[in-house]
């Protein structure tokens, strides 16, 4: 019975405001941040690369899983600049802002997903980024871009 209710409800949840990078050379958003942590009394999540699948869906394209295979970080500096990623694949990172030096999400630790995109979104265009953890529900994130972008590169609040 303890088993199937962790499996119910997501033990990922949204931990704060998500953010979008605008990069005024492409003239899009390329990278969006989003802060993690664990539900209250939910159990740890393991977000090791070959556990957890990352999926998106933007511009009319999906992909079933765009999680990056190097190993997870941990960093200090939370700032959108330094955490974007660069490329010109849709891909995912997750970053531990405080945690244990493992890959397992804990009630207490603090992780952030940042994903790069391809192809830069635009004003209006919409996304979905799926985390499916190996136990528990996934948590899915639907935002859309604002129609007012900045003229220089830098952070846009999404909510």
């Amino acid at each position: 019975i303890s088993a199937s209710m962790g499996e119910a409800g997501s033990s990922l949840m949204v931990d704060g405001e998500v953010v979008a990078y605008y990069d005024s050379t492409t003239g899009g958003i390329t990278d969006v941040v989003i802060p993690l942590r664990i539900a209250s009394g939910k159990y740890p999540v393991d977000l090791s690369v070959n556990r957890t699948i990352v999926s998106v869906e933007a511009k009319g394209d999906f992909y079933a899983n765009v999680y990056d295979q190097s190993p997870n970080t941990t960093t200090s500096d939370t700032s959108i600049t330094a955490l974007k990623l660069s490329g010109t694949s849709t891909t995912a990172k997750v970053y531990f802002i405080v945690n244990d030096n493992d890959n397992i999400l804990e009630y207490g630790e603090k992780a952030v997903l940042v994903v790069h995109f391809g192809t830069p979104l635009q004003q209006y265009d919409t996304f979905k980024i799926e985390i499916k953890p190996p136990e528990g529900s996934s948590l899915l994130i639907d935002r859309s871009i604002p129609a007012s972008l900045p003229s220089t590169s830098g952070p846009v609040s999404l909510g």
